[in-house]
């Protein structure tokens, strides 16, 4: 047997000899000598008794809560310059390892100076921005004063001062023309009288002058005239919507310019602005790193410095160390309230339930008493892989309420888990009971001989079997495998087996 597996399972083991010694006792006693009548097998008679249901295990302590704490600082620039000494109990908040701040802090105070120059700079550039919108609103009010001016004007030349002018001078035209007819026609008077005799030539060349000089002033008026509706009137028109049309381009033109200017200053002052973001995250992560040099305990606890490979050697940290990021470095379980771990047999695993109450005792301190309840039962089977075995194996939890200063994680716990208790029932030793495949069988006395019979068991502990049918109060049972020649009946096929090893 493996030494490992006895040293876990001492208890059980020191009880199934126990129980053993017991029966060879009872086997003595009751049939007069060793192997009784037949000289090889011992029996027992099945009775009606009461017995405690019990599971025992052996686990390992650990705290209920634990966190591992490492380097958070990023890369490979953490030196440590202080720690806490292994095996120190901690409040929350208690400093436990300190790596040097000064890369940290030189790095915080570059990126600062350099996001204050970039607020700096953003503030100078929103002032742009804003010089830039005024005086772009100051010029484009400008235009629309000038634009607004010169429609104006247009309007007053097309619908005021042009067709007054055009009728001032129609008017002079008319009354030139007019007069140069009247002129005309006295001549013509005087010509007529002149042909009568009655004519004064020096009337008539006067006449003659006048007419003449009003035909000139008409002729003037009527090209007065032509030109201002041809070409003076036409020419200021054009003028007038050619200053309104180019007011308008420059109007356009300039909130355009407008949109350009300021769209280039918001462009940096943008840029700035990312520039600051930029900073401020990263002056964060600086002070981040930099708070990250200091590690404290979030939790009250006992401290375990963790050991690790460092260059092909595992130790543990120390002043002086560079640590890397989250690489682990104290181990920080919380003893005020800790759990045993524990695996149970399968076949105990029905026995078992949450809330069942445990008895602890602890390898370290045999006098220190523990009580315990079944928190926690695992759901996957597993085989041990410290024994050659073929059992399996659940994992089990069980919670202590009740903390001692004395207890440590890692410490070797021993268990016995209350598991009911069975009253007056019908019972027989678990030595005589055999099983193949699923069924369970027992060896009956009749007479000389044995008669296999399958039986019906319910709870059981390390020593007894309650039988629910197949037995009978008062009939024995063999407490071993008696020889093949004394069975009657089919002989069960884990029988065939022995047999045929041991002719073997």
């Amino acid at each position: 047997m493996n030494f490992t597996y006895w040293l876990r399972h001492r208890p059980v083991m020191a009880a199934l000899m126990g129980v053993a010694v017991l029966l060879l006792l009872i086997g003595l006693t009751r049939k007069g000598g060793p192997g009784g009548e037949d000289g090889a097998t011992l029996s027992e008679r099945v009775a009606r008794l009461s017995f405690e249901v019990r599971v025992r295990s052996v686990g390992e302590l650990e705290a209920a809560k634990a966190v591992v704490l490492g380097s958070e600082v990023r890369g490979d620039r953490g030196k440590i310059i202080q720690i806490i000494e292994d095996g120190t109990r901690v409040e929350q908040g208690d400093v436990l390892v300190r790596l040097d701040p000064t890369p940290f802090e030189e790095k915080a105070n570059q990126l600062e100076s350099k996001l204050q120059e970039a607020k700096t700079k953003a503030s100078a550039l929103e002032q742009v921005v804003q010089w830039e919108r005024s005086q772009s609103e100051r010029e484009e009010k400008a235009l629309q004063f000038e634009l607004q001016a010169a429609r104006l004007d247009l309007i007053k030349l097309e619908k005021g001062d042009g067709p007054l002018e055009l009728a001032r001078l129609e008017g002079e035209a008319q009354d030139a023309r007019e007069d140069l007819q009247k002129k005309t026609r006295y001549i013509e008077d005087l010509e007529a009288l002149a042909k009568r005799g009655f004519a004064n030539s020096t009337e008539v060349a006067q006449s003659k002058q006048k007419a003449e000089e009003s035909k000139r002033k008409a002729d003037l008026a009527k090209r007065k005239l032509e030109s201002f509706r041809d070409h003076v009137l036409p020419s200021s028109l054009q003028k007038a919507r050619t200053g309104v049309q180019k007011l308008e381009t420059n109007l356009e033109q300039q909130k355009k310019g407008t949109g350009f200017k300021v769209g280039q200053a918001m462009a940096a002052l943008k840029q700035a602005q990312q520039e600051i973001q930029t900073l401020t995250e990263e002056v964060r992560v600086a002070r981040q790193d930099l708070a990250s040099t200091v590690i404290r305990a979030p939790i009250s606890g006992l401290v375990v410095l963790r050991e690790e490979f460092i260059n092909g050697q595992k130790q543990k940290p120390k002043v002086g160390d560079m640590v890397l990021q989250n690489q682990p470095l104290v181990f920080l379980p919380d003893v005020s309230r800790m759990i045993v771990k524990t695996q149970v047999r399968e076949v105990d695993l029905h026995k078992i339930s949450l809330g069942r109450q445990a008895h602890i005792t602890v390898d370290a301190y045999p006098d220190l008493r523990l009580a315990g309840k079944a928190d926690f039962i695992g759901v996957l089977a597993k085989t041990r892989g410290d024994v050659q075995s073929p059992d399996k194996f659940f994992q089990l939890t069980i919670s202590i309420p009740e903390g001692d200063p004395r207890l440590r994680p890692g410490m070797t716990c021993r268990l016995v888990i209350d598991c009911g208790q069975v009253e007056d029932a019908l019972s027989v030793p678990v030595s005589a009971v055999f099983r193949e495949g699923d069924k369970d069988y027992c060896f009956v006395e009749r007479g000389q001989g044995y008669e296999l019979r399958e039986v019906s068991l319910g709870t059981q502990n390390e020593s007894w079997a309650q039988v629910r049918a197949g037995l009978g109060d008062g009939e024995r049972v063999a407490l071993s495998r008696p020889p093949e020649e004394r069975v009657k009946g089919r002989v069960p096929l884990m029988q065939q087996k022995a047999a045929a090893a041991a002719g073997s």
